[in-house]
């Protein structure tokens, strides 16, 4: 028999791969595609979320779903705004979020969105 509700589950390896190279995709077009100015504001603003989902979270990844939903209707209002910067950010948080709750099979996606956030290590909590 067809298992209809197979289609509604979730696929933890197909969602691994998708961030692994989604994240990738997301920071090459920040880096390629923004002027430095806006690249860096993606920077501070990717690194705030990040650690205000940790905070939210207590750093359990149990429930970096809750704070991740509450991004993703963050980001469905900066794509109505047309705000690229925090669509960018808010983007690259839920990635890196769901990349530590998946663990060690997402390092590649948590590597690439730390080695952005690495470039711009040198900037203070600017605009």
């Amino acid at each position: 028999m067809f298992d209809v509700l197979g289609w509604f589950r979730r696929d933890p390896e197909r969602e691994i791969k998708q961030l692994n190279r989604d994240a990738r995709a997301v920071v090459d077009s920040v880096f390629l595609g923004y002027p430095v100015d806006r690249a860096r504001k993606v920077a501070v603003r990717t690194r705030a979320h990040i650690d205000e989902a940790h905070e939210k979270a207590r750093n359990d990844a149990g429930r970096y779903g809750e704070v991740a939903a509450q991004y993703r209707t963050l980001n469905q209002d900066a794509r109505q705004r047309g705000d690229q910067v925090a669509m960018s950010s808010l983007t690259l948080a839920i990635i890196y979020l769901g990349a530590e709750a998946h663990g060690p099979a997402c390092a590649p996606a948590r590597a690439a969105i730390d080695e952005f956030l690495g470039h711009w290590s040198h900037v203070g909590e600017g605009p």
